[in-house]
């Protein structure tokens, strides 16, 4: 036995610690992405997505609650005829059935009647009432009508749908009555009609304008008249297209849009009556789009919301309105669509800046969500704000209250009041192209720096301040190589550096005037074009950046990069965010659901796993020094921390101990007690961890500077498995380990 434990001692003490244990401490309020939206009235609806999720609120947005659907499969399309009674479809063939709100759902499956099939799309759900509804859905090059007369518990193919050319795609129904319907696809002049309750489907007139594009969405106004709507292609010119029919669907007329772009796309409709009528969707920047007719489509007037969320669904009562984005947000309107507003969850949504002061910690979304965590901890998270109508990639904070965020199309906000309003200070160029970030730093309290594209990415911007970002100038303008990636890093006012793709760098010495190019050096040749990613600057002369595969480091101010031979092979993607805790401990984020550490400055790496379920898109480090990640899809993970560390007494100590952890055995809490002594008349920096018995890291409760005196801390291994753990405190050269046992 003692063999054994000396063992323990040196694995604990003398192993690489490579593997790092993290909890997720934010989880998107809807936990994956929602596909479509359903209201019968303004108050109760319903939204579903990926993995089964279906979601219910009864206070018109104000929460929600999830419920059991009874699959994990993908439910694209969701169809209620009153707060009891719906249907929903999923890409796997089949459709859940309610008859009590959604409390249960019976799954019954349709693609059974084309078993060669891998169905894996549904386009178009619809129930003319209880008992007769109609799907669209199969694979590409073979999609199916089919139709139910007793609820959706048999289904029968109604093969008249199907269309000679094999790779349409029917988006969207709509019945008059039981008898009268029309379906609207992908393809030009594959339009249809029935007038016998869909069992025959007839061809509308052709369309020969040269001017029809996608339609994604069909309303009857009355026993004759529809409209149709969808989407338009800029790169053909096309503004959205808009149809109306006053013959029951057999000919179809173009409607006025000239005050349209050819960037908008509609992707659904609601009509309140058949005057008045609304479509969404994106204006082809991800922004949200709205179009509105008073007068049943004869003409349109179109608006832009004061959100990076575009639409994929709509729907709801009178004048109440819930439109859906592709990121699981959700608008609401109360007046038809002139004004709307953002619900405040957290969305499954790229999180893509963390920053933390002493007692705040703040998170930015791709979609300009700004979540703050109130305590610094990083343990709860919150949605805050919205900092604006454009996506947002790059954010820089002074302090806890102030801050700025570029966001897409030259767009700078700024905040100084933590996050909770936003106002201007670069305004964005009007729409026209893709522009997009590079990254905004500053070199000091007052001058920063702001890198961006314009003109559908190829040419680069920089805009300067020299009043804290209040306001801009531009100090460079320039061709870059036709995309942007990687950032910006200054070392002081007038020095510093643009690291962007193929190996682009351009470095200035007296604040913008002039530019020339930073070398990089010993980078192997397979890498002389690769792109950069990411810097991080760890003192006036130092910095880190990474980019597509390869790390490298500046020591003088951003004018030679010299590669870090990191030495881990299965680099799968590139090296994406970086940040240090500290001098010496630095972490390095990737989209493949990895991380890499550093204990020596940067000159060494090792990897470790996020379990293939978090691409990391943001690092941060709290004021303690525990580790973050912001992911691809709206999770933040941080290192598993006590519920909170209190000064237990006031008596100095005058040596430093750990003690016996209380109670041990213990479930699934334990309260840990040390002592740090005042020693050369200052703090001491202490790290507390926990290790398993193979000396894996499991817990950093601990990672700071503290002053003397007596401490006690409260682990919660909730997480953890029942075993032996072993708990080190390092505190200047004290180094003490004892025992604690988990046992469930």
């Amino acid at each position: 036995m003692k063999t054994i434990y000396k063992l323990l001692i040196v694995l604990l003490f003398s192993s690489v610690l490579s593997a790092q244990d993290f909890s997720v401490v934010l989880t998107p309020y809807f936990k994956d992405f929602m596909n479509d939206i359903s209201f019968p009235n303004d108050q109760t609806g319903w939204m579903c997505g990926y993995n089964g999720y279906i979601y219910k609120t009864t206070n018109g947005g104000v929460n929600w609650s999830q419920q059991n659907s009874g699959v994990t499969k993908n439910i694209q399309k969701l169809f209620f005829l009153d707060e009891n009674n719906g249907y929903a479809g999923t890409v796997a063939g089949s459709i859940l059935k309610t008859s009590d709100g959604g409390n249960n759902w019976i799954e019954y499956i349709f693609s059974n009647l084309r078993p060669t099939v891998p169905f894996g799309y549904l386009d178009d759900l619809f129930f003319i009432n209880k008992d007769t509804g109609f799907v669209v859905a199969g694979a590409l090059k073979n999609f199916f009508l089919f139709k139910t007369t007793d609820g959706g518990v048999n289904w029968a193919i109604k093969d008249s749908l199907i269309s000679t050319d094999n790779t349409v795609r029917w988006y969207d129904m709509s019945f008059f009555n039981d008898s009268l319907g029309a379906v609207v696809s992908s393809k030009k002049n594959l339009q249809k009609y029935t007038t016998d309750g869909g069992e025959t489907w007839s061809l509308s007139t052709a369309i020969n304008d040269n001017f029809f594009g996608i339609q994604h969405a069909v309303r009857w106004l009355s026993q004759n008249t529809l409209i149709s709507m969808g989407e338009g292609n800029e790169f053909n010119g096309v503004p959205v297209p808009i149809y109306k029919s006053t013959d029951g669907g057999i000919n179809w007329v173009k409607k006025n849009q000239s005050v349209i772009t050819c960037f908008d796309r509609v992707k659904d409709v609601f009509f309140k009556n058949s005057n008045e009528g609304i479509g969404v969707g994106s204006n082809g920047f991800y922004k949200g789009f709205v179009i509105k007719t008073s007068d049943g489509g004869e003409n349109w007037a179109t608006s832009v919301t004061n959100y990076a969320a575009s639409f994929v669904a709509i729907d709801g009562s009178n004048n109440t309105l819930f439109g859906l984005g592709p990121s699981s947000h959700v608008l609401k309107s109360t007046d038809f669509g002139d004004n709307w507003n953002m619900l405040p969850f957290t969305s499954p949504t790229s999180i893509y800046g963390l920053y933390f002061d002493q007692d705040k910690g703040f998170a930015l979304t791709a979609g300009g969500d700004f979540y703050v965590s109130r305590d610094g901890t990083g343990q709860n998270w919150e949605y805050l704000s919205n900092t604006g109508p454009d996506n947002a990639y790059s954010m820089f904070f002074f302090n806890k209250t102030t801050g700025l965020v570029l966001e897409e199309n030259q767009n700078i906000v700024k905040t100084t009041d933590g996050g909770q309003t936003w106002r201007t200070v670069l305004a964005a160029v009007p729409y026209g192209s893709r522009n997009k970030v590079g990254g905004i730093t500053f070199g000091d309290q007052t001058t920063g720096y702001a890198w961006f594209s314009l003109n559908d990415y190829g040419d680069y911007f920089v805009f300067k301040s020299t009043d804290a970002g209040e306001n801009w100038n531009k100090v460079l303008e320039t061709t870059g190589p036709g995309y942007i990636q990687g950032n910006i890093v200054f070392f002081d006012a007038n020095t510093g550096v643009i690291l962007g793709p193929q190996n682009y760098k351009m470095r200035t010495t007296d604040g913008g005037q002039t530019w020339d190019t930073a070398f990089v050096n010993n980078f192997p040749s397979y890498l002389a074009n690769k792109g950069f990613e990411d810097v991080v600057k760890l003192s006036s002369t130092k910095a880190v950046a990474v980019g597509d595969h390869f790390i490298c480091m500046t020591t003088d101010q951003g004018l030679n990069w010299n590669y870090i031979d990191h030495k881990m092979n299965g680099i799968d993607s590139s090296f994406w965010k970086i940040n240090f805790s500290g001098p010496d401990t630095g972490y390095i984020g990737s989209p493949d659901s990895v991380y890499y550490k550093t204990s020596d400055g940067g000159f060494t790496w090792q990897k470790d796993s996020l379990n293939g379920k978090y691409g990391v898109y943001a690092v941060g480090t709290n004021a303690a020094g525990s580790i973050f990640f912001g992911t691809g899809n709206g999770y933040i993970l941080g290192k598993i921390n006590p519920t909170g560390v209190n000064e237990n007494g006031k008596t100095v100590p005058g040596k430093y101990s750990l003690k016996q952890n209380y109670p041990n055995p213990f479930n699934p809490s334990t309260v840990i007690e040390y002592s740090i002594a005042e020693l050369n008349g200052g703090s001491s920096f202490v790290q507390l961890k926990v290790f398993n018995v193979l000396g894996k890291e499991i817990a950093t409760l601990v990672n700071s500077y503290q002053p003397a005196g007596n401490y006690k801390v409260e682990f919660n291994a909730n997480k953890l498995a029942s075993g032996i753990y072993f708990y080190r405190l390092k505190a200047g050269n004290f180094i003490e380990t004892r025992k604690l046992i988990l046992m469930k």
